[in-house]
């Protein structure tokens, strides 16, 4: 089965909206879990014992809560300290954790603000130490355990999967439609109690019109134009067949001169309709409606056995019955 341009970017669009979705619902995942290990992490007192400024050309960096990798110049704190676990001691220099999950340390690309914090580590202060008790070598003087912006992440990829989904649903309710409007002719009941060829026999036998191919109507219709082969007038009939049942005819159309209308019809209805009570109720019928339809605008509309009828006037003061209906 052949896709078209605009289905090919329709379903591109989804599979593209979908990967976007599950990347910023997954990435931030492990962020988040190792964030909430800090709930665990323990403190306690340390001794700085140096600090100094590391500049960092051209460094890739993780943004927090943006999940994304930028290249800059950045400068960051490394304050020294030393701090006893148990009868051992340590030593650390991580000032601040950025990304818990990629060992990634906080950084700031204003050296004033990190000037700061150096100056306000003096050696021989006292500060307090996090540390991690099943790792007690990994340890921060201070601790980002926020989440709600990672948690922001994870619902708007969710909220585009979600999208992807709506949208796989929505294309796969319209082709279940197609499907079923182009299922086999079997399926259909025809409208118009007559074969396509029945019809044409009956009108070239009791009307006296001769019916050639008129082509395709509407891409899902075949079609057939019925006039009188001597040329006496120029009435007409229109016969439809679906290309996937052409044995059978789901719609007519009539047209005619007001003043030969009602006649005319009235023959129509005797070729195609089989009950004579249905013939008698369509001419009926079209007597009574044509003298209120004016001379243009006007409609009226019916129902035959179960078949609809419709009368409406035309332009240049003819007449035009629709018999049946087009099925898409």
């Amino acid at each position: 089965m052949s896709l078209s341009v605009a289905s090919l970017v329709y379903w591109l669009a989804v599979l593209a909206i979908a990967g976007i979705g599950y990347w910023l619902q997954a990435s931030p995942k492990a962020e988040i879990e190792a964030r909430r290990r800090l709930r665990e992490w323990r403190k306690t007192s340390g001794t700085v014992t140096g600090a100094r400024i590391e500049a960092i050309h051209q460094a890739r960096l993780s943004i927090p809560g943006q999940l994304l990798k930028i290249k800059a110049n950045v400068f960051k704190p490394l304050v020294h300290y030393s701090y006893q676990i148990g009868d051992k001691t340590y030593a650390a220099s991580k000032f601040k954790n950025s990304f818990l999950s990629r060992g990634e340390e906080w950084v700031s690309a204003e050296r004033r603000t990190v000037e700061n914090i150096v100056g306000a580590h003096a050696p021989g202060q006292t500060v307090s130490v996090h540390y991690d008790p099943d790792d007690p070598a990994h340890a921060y003087l201070e601790l980002d355990s926020s989440i709600a912006r990672l948690f922001l992440f994870r619902i708007s990829g969710m909220a585009l999967i979600l999208a992807a989904a709506l949208m796989f649903m929505r294309s796969a309710y319209n082709s279940s439609g197609d499907m079923f409007a182009n299922r086999s002719p079997e399926a259909f009941a025809a409208v118009l109690p007559m074969t396509n060829a029945e019809l044409r026999a009956a009108l070239a036998a009791r009307m006296g019109l001769n019916c050639q191919y008129d082509g395709i109507y509407r891409e899902a219709y075949e079609s057939w134009l019925c006039r009188d082969a001597s040329g006496a007038s120029t009435a007409r009939v229109y016969i439809y067949s679906r290309k996937q049942a052409l044995d059978k005819t789901d719609y007519l159309t009539a047209q005619a001169e007001a003043a030969e209308a009602a006649a005319f019809f009235a023959k129509l209805g005797a070729a195609t309709l089989p009950h004579q009570t249905d013939q008698l109720a369509l001419q009926e019928w079209v007597n009574r409606s044509i003298p209120t339809l004016g001379q243009t605008g006007g409609r009226a509309d019916t129902i035959i056995n179960q078949i609809p009828v419709v009368l409406s006037a035309l332009a240049e003061n003819s007449i035009q019955l629709e018999v049946g209906e087009l099925k898409y």
